[in-house]
């Protein structure tokens, strides 16, 4: 039970509470934390881009598909674990953070180490063993571009963002040169449109994370971050922009014809249309915390929306 809490509490991104015993819960303690140090509802979207990206070099869902979405999802767990070990101390001064595990339970950093370790290396050797070269050695960029780059050069410069999205934007490719037909397809906008998409979708997760949790205003000014160098009303037409660049890709998609279900289409340009518009609604009036909550729930089910489909089409 307490796992399953756990699970739902990472499952909306907020930090799951232990107890300050660190041997109070026995054996528990340990499972507790794992939802959140994986930070496992971000690493479900990332595991999800590469089945995506898989499907539509294939042509259709397998359990090759399944098995390098698994696969995926460990290298990404891993990494978000070392990304937890390497914020722990910058994570003690904002209070979105401040309550994170590693940041409260120090004791648990060598078992959080080996966890990352174990996670990381079963998801390369797997990727290597299993789909091949190029996953495995785009699998390693992004775990570079993340823990290596991302990581350290967000405490520095909002440039950070480049190798963050970049990141981000390399799981689809994952998917697609695991297929072999995939490494010489003669249409590969399918899986640029997905790339892109998930670069565009970055910008406005990214934003209003800052502008729900506005830590320059909190008496940080010397952390680098979008509130630093715009005020909320331009961070909040900022959001608009990237979602309405982000909506135009899930238009394009369709345009290309990489859905084939009518329903599915439906949906799809649904959502493509009325996410913008549902922002707007929320945000023009009002940045308050409830609106952008609301909005940062939207965006995030809207890439859920666009990938889920680009599998359920095919199978």
């Amino acid at each position: 039970m307490n796992l399953t809490n756990g699970l739902k509490k990472a499952m909306r991104g907020n930090p799951v509470t232990l107890p300050d015993n660190p041997v109070e819960g026995g054996v528990a303690f340990p499972f507790r934390a794992v939802p959140e140090l994986v930070k496992f509802h971000l690493s479900l979207y990332i595991a999800l881009s590469a089945m995506a990206g898989h499907v539509l070099a294939a042509g259709r869902f397998s359990l090759d598909s399944l098995t390098l979405g698994g696969l995926t999802l460990l290298l990404s767990c891993g990494s978000a674990v070392l990304n937890n070990i390497q914020d722990r101390v910058w994570d003690q001064d904002a209070e979105r953070t401040r309550d994170r595990v590693l940041v409260k339970h120090s004791n648990m950093l060598s078992r959080a180490a080996v966890l990352a370790a174990l996670l990381i290396f079963s998801g390369l050797s797997g990727l290597l063993w299993i789909a091949g070269g190029m996953p495995f050695l785009l699998g390693a960029a992004a775990l570079g571009l993340y823990n290596g780059l991302y990581t350290p050069l967000k405490k520095i410069t909002l440039w950070a963002m480049v190798p963050g999205i970049l990141c981000g934007m390399i799981p689809p490719a994952m998917g697609w040169t695991a297929v072999a037909q995939g490494m010489s397809a003669s249409d590969v906008s399918g899986l640029w449109i997905v790339m892109a998409a998930l670069g565009f979708w970055q910008l406005p997760h990214y934003l209003l994370i800052s502008l729900r949790h506005p830590d320059a205003d909190a008496g940080m000014p010397e952390r680098p971050g979008f509130n630093t160098i715009w005020s909320h009303e331009e961070i909040r037409w900022q959001i608009l922009i990237w979602t309405g660049v982000f909506s135009l890709s899930m238009t394009l998609f369709q345009v290309k014809g990489w859905i084939a279900s009518p329903g599915l289409s439906l949906c799809h340009m649904a959502v493509a249309v009325m996410l913008p518009i549902a922002m707007g609604v929320m945000l023009v009036p009002s940045g308050s915390a409830r609106r952008t909550g609301i909005c940062l729930a939207m965006i995030n089910l809207s890439m859920l929306v666009f990938l889920g489909i680009a599998v359920l089409d095919r199978i």
